[in-house]
C-alpha cells in the first residue's frame, strides 16, 4: 500500500519546473509586446504633434497676397526647415530610413489650390516612418511602419487693415 501511494508523486517529479517556465516564458513575452506596443503609441503620437506643427506652421506663415506657387514653396521651405531643426537625421531616429518621395525628408507634402481665391487653400502631409522594434525581434519583426497624417485649411483674413492667414487643423 505504501508502494501505490509513493509512485503516482514519483511519476510526477519536475512537472511544476516545466510549467512554471512555460508560464514565465508566456509572462516575459506578453510583458515584451506591451513595452514595444507601448512604445510604437507614444512615437506615433510625437511624430502626430510634430507633422500637425510643421504644417500649422508652415501655412500659418504663407503671405496671403503671393502667387499659389510662390505660397507653395514658401510652404515646402519652412516644412523642409522644420525637419532640419527638429528631426536631426544623426540621432540615430527612425526617421533617418525614412526618406519621404517629395525630396523633403521626412514628410510628404501635397498642396491644393482654392478655387475662389486662386490662393493656397489646403496643404496635407503624410509619413510613414519605420521604427524599430526591441523585443519583437525575437519573433521575427525588426521594424514596424506606422502612418500618419495632417491637413490644414487656411484663408486669407483680413484684421486692423492687416493681412494674414487664418489657418486650422482639419481632422
Amino acid at each position: 500500500m505504501k508502494r501505490s501511494l509513493a509512485m503516482p508523486l514519483a511519476s510526477r517529479s519536475g512537472q511544476i519546473t516545466v510549467m512554471f517556465v512555460a508560464g514565465l516564458m508566456t509572462f516575459l513575452g506578453m510583458l515584451a509586446l506591451t513595452v514595444d506596443v507601448g512604445h510604437f503609441y507614444a512615437a506615433k503620437a510625437q511624430f502626430q504633434a510634430a507633422a500637425d506643427m510643421a504644417v500649422l506652421g508652415a501655412f500659418a506663415q504663407v503671405d496671403p497676397a503671393a502667387a499659389y506657387k510662390q505660397q507653395v514653396e514658401s510652404v515646402k521651405q519652412k516644412i523642409a526647415q522644420f525637419e532640419r531643426v527638429n528631426f536631426n537625421q544623426t540621432d540615430g531616429r527612425a526617421l533617418a530610413e525614412t526618406p519621404s518621395a517629395s525630396g523633403l525628408g521626412f514628410l510628404t507634402v501635397k498642396t491644393y489650390q482654392d478655387p475662389g481665391t486662386k490662393r493656397l487653400g489646403k496643404v496635407e502631409a503624410s509619413a510613414s516612418p519605420r521604427l524599430r522594434t526591441y523585443f519583437a525581434n525575437l519573433f521575427g519583426r525588426s521594424r514596424v511602419d506606422i502612418g500618419i497624417y495632417a491637413v490644414v485649411e487656411g484663408e486669407p483674413v483680413m484684421k486692423d487693415g492687416q493681412m494674414f492667414m487664418d489657418v486650422r487643423l482639419v481632422d
